[in-house]
């Protein structure tokens, strides 16, 4: 055989080794050849919304939004079950208590932040919304009602109201 194509068949040879689905042991008398990891900086997580301060615990996704005449809008979560991040910023403008909270906010808390946003002079539909995005982006456990006076018979049923509420 002429010495290219011995190099050749060398070259194909290592390439089907690459290949290959067998996993081969480390030899354990090979000095490593891996360096360290270096040291890195933590950043920020992308995945979390201003003015949270902790991730969503659902994620994150982006989808265009449709609005209605009462000033709602959605979806407010991708098909996913992840928030959506317009969603988030154009009811965050309106609402902005209720998403600063954060991830461990109590019972109370939500259903002072509630309050708030009722006096705030939104509609039920936006208040529903703002409420059910909050919750899905802090993974809050509980439910609040949105009309404490049960004026109209509203309860917080986000996963009855809201498509692909996780």
């Amino acid at each position: 055989m002429t010495r290219s194509l011995i190099v050749l068949l060398g070259s194909l040879g290592l390439l089907a080794a690459g290949c290959s689905s067998t996993p081969t042991a480390p030899n354990p008398t090979s000095p490593a050849t891996q360096s360290p990891a270096p040291q890195s900086t933590p950043t920020a997580n992308p995945l979390t919304l201003a003015p949270a301060t902790t991730p969503s615990s659902v994620g994150v996704c982006t989808q265009q939004m449709s609005f209605g005449a009462d000033g709602n809008s959605s979806p407010i979560l991708c098909s996913d079950g992840a928030v959506n991040t317009l969603a988030w910023t154009y009811f965050e403008q309106t609402y902005p208590g209720i998403f600063a909270i954060g991830a461990y906010a109590t019972e109370s808390q939500v259903s002072q932040a509630v309050s708030q946003m009722e006096a705030g002079g939104g509609t039920i539909p936006t208040e529903e919304s703002a409420y059910c995005l909050a919750k899905a982006y802090f993974g809050w456990q509980f439910g609040v009602s949105l009309d404490p006076a049960n004026q109209v018979g509203l309860s917080s049923s986000c996963a009855q109201d809201i498509p692909n509420f996780p």
